[in-house]
């Protein structure tokens, strides 16, 4: 087992971007009290931002909760906890840590995946159990297991994409998670239907692809009449799926694990329940035995949208260029540079202006090879992104830093000179951070 020791328990957030990178859950340690709150907002923004994380916090005992007896760093913390984690349990006998681990891991990594937390009271930390206890512990079979829609359901997409004059494909950081690249890039070369990644999508399409309708963004969404949703929701990073950015009378299909979201903003006309792979593995053929291709006018018009958008981004760097101080643009482009030269390089981001300039300049090539502050929009994740993904993935690794996000992890360069400079001289690892004021 790989151990990192951090200064500060917000430094879950390592262990959350390790499990979106891995596929399996990252662990956190933390202490009782102070330290489990330091990690709660890490637990919170793993939950909502669907990465698998299992929090472990040491707790008082409940004889004296419960009563409210009073003890050192004493706090209710597995009530504390249920509101910000997809679930939270509580081991009161050392016995059942196998079955706790167990239960943890399935449900972080079953339907949506997110964080979970185990309460581990004083009893229990102290507690022995037999020398022989392998019955204790549980393998976990078949943690995420493949869901399938129906025939009828594949069926209704089919034919709304059928009759569809501006379908677009917009692609989410789901996509990433579920590894379905492989499926997607044959979906978007078979139909040719423009695509749009959100930021941590990017890469699942390459961002040069002829399909990308990502420099005509507004116009794509503003007149597409049919939506294809992969791995992404109709939350605020999409105005709630409401006008104007959509129209109002766009149909919506929507690949997602979990029932419950369809329908939450506005009406989904072709839901379609199952982990994205599975569902474009049935999706993919009933397309093409369709023969549904996108209409060569629709692809005119968004192919002039984007070379006017692109013209006048051109203008801008070219502007930013030539002035004397670094801004935005000019700072940013060089990276893009080297992003494309070496596309096995990841990058994280987060601020304002860096992240929202970031996300546009540099092009992505690789699935999950970009991570940014995603669906809750919590800053300063940054640095211990960085360090996850240096950690998991031994290669170069880029973290692009608004100026403000300094003030959140200014004890972060401890865990880098600490773990990192070793790992340099160990397995190359580059890491490189750029902070933009």
């Amino acid at each position: 087992m790989k151990y990192y020791g951090c200064s500060r328990e917000d430094a879950a957030v390592d262990a959350a971007a390790a499990g979106y990178l891995t596929g399996k859950p990252g662990v956190a340690l933390t202490v009782s009290a102070p330290g489990f709150l330091n990690g709660l907002t890490a637990l919170a923004q793993a939950t909502k931002n669907c990465f698998p994380l299992i929090m472990i916090s040491g707790s008082s005992d409940r004889y004296i909760i419960d009563l409210d007896r009073g003890d050192y760093e004493g706090l209710d913390q597995y009530n504390v906890a249920k509101p910000f984690c997809k679930a939270a349990y509580r081991v009161d006998r050392a016995q059942d840590m196998g079955l706790a681990i167990a239960r943890a891991v399935r449900t972080a990594l079953s339907g949506r995946p997110g964080g979970v937390y185990l309460d581990l009271p004083a009893a229990t930390v102290t507690d022995t159990v037999a020398q022989k206890s392998d019955a204790n512990i549980y393998k976990v079979v078949d943690a995420a297991p493949k869901q399938l829609p129906s025939d009828e359901a594949i069926d209704r997409a089919v034919e709304l994409l059928k009759n569809a004059k501006h379908p677009v494909i917009l692609l989410g950081k789901g996509a990433a998670y579920a590894r379905s690249e492989d499926e997607v890039r044959e979906l978007v070369d078979k139909t040719k239907i423009p695509f749009l990644p959100m930021s941590m999508a990017k890469g699942v399409v390459p961002d040069d692809s002829p399909s990308s309708a990502d420099s005509a963004r507004s116009l794509s969404l503003g007149q597409a009449d049919v939506v294809l949703l992969i791995g992404a929701r109709l939350n605020w990073m999409l105005s709630n799926g409401e006008a104007p950015l959509f129209r109002e009378d766009a149909k919506f299909i929507q690949v997602e694990i979990d029932a419950i979201e369809f329908n939450s903003n506005r009406k989904i006309d072709a839901p379609l329940q199952g982990d994205i792979k599975s569902v474009l593995q049935k999706l993919v053929p009933a397309i093409e035995k369709a023969g549904i291709k996108a209409p060569q006018d629709w692809l005119d018009l968004i192919a002039q949208d984007s070379k006017k958008n692109n013209d006048k981004f051109a203008a801008r760097i070219s502007a930013s260029e030539a002035k004397p101080t670094l801004g935005y643009y000019s700072a940013i482009e060089p990276i893009n540079d080297l992003m494309q030269k070496h596309p096995d390089t990841y990058i994280i981001s987060e601020g304002a202006n860096t992240l929202d300039i970031g996300r546009n300049l540099v092009g992505m090539q690789k699935p999950r090879h970009r991570l940014d502050t995603g669906t809750w929009g919590v800053m300063g994740v940054g640095l211990g992104y960085a360090i996850a993904t240096a950690v998991e993935t031994g290669k170069p690794v880029i973290a692009l830093e608004g100026h403000l996000v300094s003030m959140v992890w200014k004890w972060k360069p401890f865990v880098v000179t600490t773990y990192l400079l070793l790992l340099s001289l160990l397995t190359t690892v580059v890491f490189t951070m750029v902070m933009l004021t």
